[in-house]
């Protein structure tokens, strides 16, 4: 007579299969045998421990200023910039209180027994270089920082030595005035020395420099 299977697909227990007797009752060797109702307990891992993790590095130094000045406000990391560039903010200040008041802001300098003075550029300066980099289209690097730095130059040079340059004030209707003032004084920067004419476009560097922190929106305290 057929075996009833109680139910379809359902794998039936060692126990059913032999009677409900075990397997050293049927004098069957039980060593090594895996009882498939228990689990073995799985072997935990203490995290943290010596063996999954390492030792935390120290920071270095460079590390720790780029973490310090990431924490720094804006207006705290202008204050920075000012000490690594010698500027006081009263210095800062002052810059500021000039261009915002006459439109521009000048310094003279001496080198040897001349001095020269160098300006701040304005909109109509900054107009001009770019259609003369559109005309000029430099296509090498040293070319074009070269062709800049004579334009800068011829912008802001108000005199060296005894000899000095008109810069009238820009308006609407005066721009054909104010190209033939910069030509003049473009002509008279390719006439220099080369070494003079570097001397004077690093210290044009500078100069921008000191303007550009001065005039940062930073030096807001609420920026």
């Amino acid at each position: 007579m057929p075996r009833k299977i109680s139910a379809v697909g359902v794998t039936p227990s060692v126990g059913a299969l032999f009677g409900e007797k075990s397997l050293s009752d049927l004098g069957l060797d039980t060593e090594g045998v895996v009882n498939l109702g228990e689990e073995e307990p799985e072997e935990v891992l203490e995290v943290g421990s010596a063996e999954e993790s390492e030792e935390e590095k120290p920071l270095t130094e460079g590390e720790r200023e780029t973490l310090d000045r990431l924490a720094l406000t804006p207006h705290e990391q202008w204050g920075e910039e000012l000490e690594q560039n010698n500027i006081s903010p009263e210095e800062a200040s002052r810059i500021l209180d000039k261009v915002m008041s006459t439109g521009k802001y000048e310094e003279t300098y001496k080198v040897g027994n001349m001095q020269f003075r160098l300006r701040t550029r304005s909109t109509v300066d900054a107009d001009r270089t770019i259609e003369i980099l559109q005309d000029q289209r430099p296509d090498l690097t040293g070319v074009f920082s070269h062709l800049i730095a004579r334009i800068n130059l011829a912008s802001s040079l108000v005199f060296f030595a005894k000899d000095k340059f008109p810069h009238t004030a820009p308006t609407d209707e005066n721009r054909t005035i104010l190209d033939k003032e910069w030509r003049s004084r473009y002509r008279y920067c390719s006439s220099l020395p080369a070494p003079t004419f570097f001397m004077l476009s690093q210290v044009l560097q500078r100069f921008d420099q000191k303007v550009s922190l001065a005039c940062d929106a930073r030096s807001l305290e609420n920026f």
